[in-house]
């Protein structure tokens, strides 16, 4: 290599050139100049040769490879502090460090930031966009420059540099559990990088937008960004998007995959812990759990992700010794029905109650996921109460509530506000709270009894039970949302069949998504179809 020599004029153009062609997911150009680079040897050829080739390994890690430390360190002392060195050699760092994000390695970040800084000066734009990465990795919202762009070295690096500050203070947001911004700001980044036809881009502002979904509690928004996402995406982005695609489809991500003609495996470890809790394998659980944590590596998200999940299925799990689970508590005790981070989304093709009361003699009551009633089972010892018909939905909830509450049970005023949402009132109410209590105490006798003293009730359970609790069933309008996410499209007839419905429900419901503006209906003839509808997301660019 000859030391302190630069590019000629045409090399560098066609450099830039093949920068911009691979952003847009053109390899071609790059490829082709691989060779050109290597007879050049200069330093700037080999430190361009770097960063064209880690660009290139990001959309395909078939066709380029990530650089070294020691590589960058060598070529940048033999680049006699050219300029077109130390910016090729930036570009190279940048694509090193996303790699390190996307396998949530924040101890290599460390290592490639420190190698970065040695290049280049303190306020260079990549290096600060690397350190705000860390920052989300490590669960801290720090705001990144605004100016980023405006630094940028050529006009591609200043397109590159304003997506990924798009997406950056989308990942803060999202790190720092501000839902509104959060929402904002992925909305934004999203439809900047398909407007942009930016494959990586779209891929990292789709994932957050995706996160943001499920967060929001829609999590058939989610699966169906994120199935889209596995189709086209790298080898990279896998892991990643199948982790939250478990989180957002439970084990109905597979067949959510498959539809999108992309594959995932049990192999990802937080869909191998959702299949050992629903058989209540209690060794296989724990393994999968060992190995979720270590593969979410420093990713504070990610580990805040699997404690809830953990949590939430595992009965043993100690939620009030963990800081970080008090988002929790409200719905284990039964106060709120919504689950906390969407995480209702493991459940997802499931039918009936989304929650269960866990409760006995020698048991603090406390909620689990449906999902992990079999480990719940093993666990406690609890035999599991099948659901009744769904006419006694209301009277599935007070024995839930009454479960959870524990041995003192409930004013029955008090009772009656909880179940029906208004004050009790004897001269209207009467009949219809005897009615409720007539088969509560008939529905009671299979796990126990109810009793009633004193305008109180409490429910004696004979041993250790799992309760279905109606109060957090699934709607008829989350489920026929959650098949439009995974078919794409369906008719009333069609939803109807597959989920069980009867054809006037589905029509019915279909028709106040519709006018919600929650699905589309596209009519063919005299057929009607319905569609998902997502203002923001649309499938994204294959790279």
């Amino acid at each position: 290599m000859k030391r302190g020599e630069t590019m000629t004029p045409e090399l560098r153009t066609r450099a830039i050139d093949a920068l911009r062609a691979g952003l847009s997911g053109d390899l071609a150009p790059s490829l082709a100049l691989d060779a050109h680079l290597s007879q050049d040897g200069t330093a700037a050829s080999r430190a361009w040769s770097l960063a064209l080739r880690s660009q290139r390994w990001l959309a395909d890690p078939s066709r380029g490879e990530l650089p070294r430390i020691d590589a960058i360190a060598n070529v940048y002392a033999r680049g006699g502090g050219s300029s077109d060195v130390s910016a090729a050699l930036v570009l190279a760092c940048a694509h090193a460090e996303r790699a390190c994000l996307l396998s949530f390695d924040a101890r290599s970040l460390r290592a490639w930031l420190e190698a970065h800084a040695a290049i280049t000066h303190l306020d260079e734009p990549w290096l600060a966009v690397g350190v705000s990465w860390l920052h989300v990795l490590e669960g801290r919202s720090v705001e990144p420059p605004a100016d980023l762009p405006a630094r940028a070295h050529t006009e591609p690096e200043a397109l590159a540099l304003t997506l990924e500050l798009a997406a950056l203070r989308a990942g803060v947001a999202v790190a720092a559990r501000e839902l509104d911004e959060a929402t904002l700001r992925a909305r934004r980044a999203s439809r900047m990088a398909r407007t942009e036809s930016v494959p990586q881009a779209e891929y990292l502002a789709n994932v957050l937008l995706a996160r943001v979904r499920r967060i929001a509690s829609r999590p058939h928004l989610a699966s169906r960004i994120l199935a889209a996402l596995l189709r086209v995406a790298p080898s990279p982005w896998r892991a990643w998007l199948a982790r939250e695609l478990y989180f957002s489809a439970g084990l109905a991500a597979e067949a959510d995959a498959a539809i999108a003609g992309a594959e995932i495996t049990r192999a990802s470890s937080v869909g191998a812990l959702l299949a050992a809790a629903m058989t209540g394998d209690r060794g296989g659980y724990a393994d999968a759990l060992t190995r979720a944590r270590e593969e979410a590596r420093d990713f504070m998200m990610l580990h805040e992700d699997l404690a809830l999940l953990d949590a939430s299925l595992r009965p043993s799990a100690d939620i009030a010794a963990v800081p970080g689970l008090a988002q929790l508590m409200p719905w284990a005790r039964g106060e709120v029905h919504d689950a906390p981070l969407g995480l209702y989304g493991v459940c997802s093709g499931e039918t009936g109650a989304l929650a269960y009361a866990l409760a006995g003699p020698s048991i603090s009551p406390r909620r689990v996921l449906q999902a992990g009633l079999g480990l719940a089972s093993l666990e406690a010892g609890a035999r599991v109460l099948a659901p009744s018909r769904r006419p006694q939905l209301r009277t599935e909830a007070m024995i839930a509530a009454l479960a959870l509450v524990g041995r003192d049970g409930m004013r029955e005023d008090d009772l009656f506000r909880l179940l029906y949402g208004f004050e009790y009132q004897a001269a209207r109410h009467r009949n219809v709270k005897n009615v409720l209590f007539h088969r509560a105490r008939e529905r009671a006798r299979e796990v126990g009894a109810l009793v009633r003293e004193d305008g109180w009730t409490r429910l004696d359970l004979t041993g250790a039970w799992l309760l279905p609790d109606a109060r957090c069933e699934r709607s008829s309008e989350d489920a026929v949302l959650a098949a439009l996410a995974r078919w794409g499209r369906a008719s009333a007839p069609e939803i109807a069949e597959r989920l069980g419905l009867a054809l006037r429900t589905a029509q019915e419901v279909l028709k106040k998504l519709a006018d919600d503006g929650a699905c589309e209906a596209e009519r063919e003839g005299r057929n009607v179809h319905y569609v998902l509808e997502d203002t923001t997301f649309s499938e994204p660019t294959r790279s």
